[in-house]
Order: structure tokens, then C-alpha cells, then sequence
């Protein structure tokens, strides 16, 4: 979530010219729990496949734990629906920092399944030469694709792949 916050945040200043991250956020009553960037209407919980709860909550968490400062205004963090100001603590920078590119990383395994199909002393030479263009045309594919799309599709194969930070 902090590093989706953290690029809504670039979109919000480079488009609107604005320094703050409004996101407008309910929980429960009548409507579903939402979390949504309020300035370009981008839907945290979808993007992060939550619930709106879950993206409240984590949210909420995130504050809680010293990595956001979260501004309710005069209605407090107590209140169910409104709009939140988010900025990021220095805390919040470092974990952004210090998380793995889940693309570059995808990337390196991928070059890392190319040098292993290489490797492979009994395999079919027409065998070895068809995996290795397999994996070539998925990196092409990761490549071509516009960066929001390649974020989400790179974060959920480094997931099937078992690539750390994914």
C-alpha cells in the first residue's frame, strides 16, 4: 500500500499541482467500506484486490505504526466516513526505499530460468531452444505493457513465482 500511496501521490502533484494525498475513505453503514484517492477517484482497495475494509483497516495500521501521519481534521480518526490527508513520515519513505522491484526482480529470475534451461546437460537441444524463447516472449509481454498494468501483473507472477518483495 505504500508504495501505490506513495505513486498516487506523484499522479496528485503532477496533475493537480497538489502537495497533499486527500484519500477519501467510509466504513460500513449504509454503503460498502471504501478507501479512494480523492482527487483522481483511484480505488486503493481494488488496486491492492481488498476489501474496502481491508484497505481502511491497513491504512489505519499504517498510521498507527509511525509509517503515515494521517490528518482526520475536526471529525477525528474515529469518524466513519470522510476525507483523510495522508503524507508519509520518514519511516514511511525508508520502507518504500527499502522494498524490492517486484518487475526488476521478476526480470533477474526470469534471466535466471534462461541460464538454468542452459545448463541443462540432457535436454533436447529444440526442447532447450522453445523454453528459452517461452520465457523470452513473457519478458517481452512484461515489457510492452503500460506501467500500471506491468505493476499489478509483475507484482502477482513474482507471487506465484516465490520472488521475495513481490
Amino acid at each position: 500500500m505504500l508504495r501505490l500511496l506513495s505513486d498516487a501521490l506523484d499522479v496528485v502533484h503532477q496533475t493537480h499541482g497538489e502537495e497533499a494525498l486527500m484519500l477519501s475513505f467510509s466504513t460500513g453503514g449504509r454503503e460498502e467500506s471504501r478507501l479512494v484517492v480523492y482527487t483522481t477517484k483511484q480505488d486503493i482497495a481494488a488496486a491492492l484486490n481488498l476489501s474496502g475494509s481491508e484497505a481502511v483497516g491497513l491504512l489505519k495500521e499504517l498510521g498507527r505504526d509511525g509509517y503515515l501521519h494521517l490528518d482526520y481534521g475536526e471529525r477525528g480518526r474515529n469518524t466513519s466516513a470522510g476525507i483523510v490527508n495522508a503524507s508519509f513520515r520518514e519511516r514511511g519513505y525508508a520502507a518504500i526505499e527499502q522494498l524490492p522491484d517486484p518487475h526488476q526482480q521478476l526480470l533477474t529470475a526470469l534471466d535466471e530460468i534462461v541460464a538454468a534451461i542452459d545448463s541443462l546437460p540432457d535436454a533436447d537441444p529444440t526442447d532447450r531452444e522453445k523454453a528459452k524463447e517461452g520465457v523470452r516472449r513473457v519478458r517481452g509481454f512484461l515489457n510492452q505493457l503500460p506501467a500500471g498494468v506491468a505493476d499489478e501483473v509483475v507484482s502477482r507472477l513474482a507471487n506465484i513465482f516465490g520472488v521475495p518483495g513481490g
